[in-house]
């Protein structure tokens, strides 16, 4: 199994979220034996960075892979001056797990976090 790490570009943001970024994206491609498999970065927002991340649902990797890979992800992103942030619906005790910390609730229900490292 040969996983490399590579700076994302527009068009491997668009594979995941089918939509154009609307703002400056700073992040990794995951790839799997040559295949995208999962995505990971930050929207430079003028309030704080919001924190993105989605990978191939088919994909069949051990929990501590995944973490494993989350921390060194963070660790690439981690010189940012702006406070970071990640939403999410059902990922708080993984977040909680990275470093982050519950802020409350969004105004579309959904979970907010922030890093604190």
């Amino acid at each position: 199994m040969n996983v490399e790490l590579k700076p994302i570009t527009i068009a491997d943001y668009v594979a995941y979220f089918k939509e154009q970024p609307k703002r400056t994206i700073r992040g990794y491609s995951f790839f799997l034996d040559g295949e995208l498999v999962a995505i990971f970065g930050a929207i430079l927002e003028k309030e704080g960075t919001i924190l993105f991340s989605d990978m191939n649902q088919n994909l069949d990797v051990p929990k501590i892979t995944i973490y494993r890979w989350s921390k060194k992800a963070l660790k690439l992103i981690d010189d940012m001056k702006q406070p970071l942030y990640a939403t999410t619906l059902h990922a708080g005790k993984f977040l909680s797990s990275l470093g982050f910390c519950y802020r409350g609730t969004t105004k579309y229900g959904r979970l907010l976090y922030e890093y604190m490292g």
